[in-house]
């Protein structure tokens, strides 16, 4: 518990992009380029899209100005600036920055709020700390429609309240624990390549009552750890990561998906849909259902041999 105190009260840098335009190239290219290790969207009072992106070590300036200038559109006007920011209770800080929210019939909502909790919602504490999942982000939120859709379909429903479900990349584990929400008998487990996110992901189950038994977390680069292979196949697997990530991926998490199962992909553009579902597509995967927000694509794929077999039983 000390070292995880340590790291949140560090020193942080950040990089903040205050533009009349979209963010989103920005936003690529601070992620993936610069190796940002939390993306935060905002407005500014006049109007403004704010992006803020948190580094543990102080980004290269010149690189920034590269990803400044790639994604900057004419017609717009962009103005950054690189912040140093002492050591403080970032926790505090990030869960003043979160007002609760509502996606579907999930409230999320950080340990900070003290607000009467809506009865007819699921509910799920978030802290996301220095873990990537608020829930404010347009890919969780793709994920976590789809997860809803595929929860009113009464086979799908019946087939995920006893099976096995996956949180690849989980981040501060919102999917796992919405999915736990969903199918509470289910068994799930969540992975991610970092470790804060790893201890964030576990606090969280804790702090939302999941038992370690229905909810296991476990550090894992890709699909490489023992305990995720051994609980195989998963009738549903969430990636919400980034685009290449997802493409070299395809074939470790096809191979842990049933064939009957679901796989929810998102972290994606939409023009980078297409790289994305070749490789998936080359292995029998097809996308039977999309959710769209802003820029951002979130797929939900299943095997063609599933969803054949599913039309010779509904004739």
């Amino acid at each position: 518990m000390t070292q995880q105190n340590d790291e949140l009260i560090a020193e942080v840098w950040s990089v903040r992009v205050i533009t009349t335009g979209p963010v989103i190239a920005f936003e690529t290219g601070l992620e993936e380029r610069a190796g940002a290790t939390a993306l935060a969207l905002s407005r500014t009072d006049d109007g403004r899209n704010c992006l803020d992106a948190w580094f543990d070590l102080p980004p290269e300036n010149a690189l920034i100005e590269q990803i400044i200038t790639a994604g900057k559109m004419s017609e717009y006007e962009v103005d950054w600036q690189v912040i140093h920011h002492a050591s403080r209770d970032w926790l505090a800080e990030n869960r003043r920055n979160f007002p609760p929210l509502t996606i579907g019939r999930f409230w999320i909502y950080g340990s900070h709020i003290e607000a009467p909790r809506p009865r007819a919602k699921y509910q799920l504490k978030v802290d996301a700390a220095q873990a990537f999942g608020s829930g404010t982000h347009p890919t969780t939120e793709g994920c976590l429609l789809a997860l809803q859709s595929l929860a009113k379909a009464a086979p799908v429903h019946a087939m995920l309240q006893k099976g096995r479900i996956l949180d690849m990349g989980c981040g501060s584990a919102i999917l796992a624990m919405a999915a736990h929400r969903c199918f509470p008998a289910a068994k799930i487990m969540a992975a991610d390549n970092h470790l804060p996110s790893v201890v964030t992901a576990r606090e969280n189950g804790r702090q939302n009552q999941i038992s370690p038994a229905s909810l296991q977390v476990h550090l894992s680069h890709g699909c490489a750890a023992r305990p995720l292979r051994l609980a195989a196949p998963y009738q549903l697997v969430f990636a919400n990561i980034l685009a290449a990530p997802l493409r070299k991926l395809a074939p470790h998490l096809i191979d842990l998906l049933a064939q009957d199962g679901y796989l929810i992909l998102s972290g994606l553009l939409v023009r980078q849909q297409r790289f994305v579902m070749q490789a998936y597509e080359a292995r029998g995967l097809i996308v039977c259902d999309t959710v769209y927000h802003d820029e951002w694509a979130t797929l939900v794929l299943r095997r063609k041999s599933a969803i054949r077999s599913l039309k010779r039983t509904d004739v």
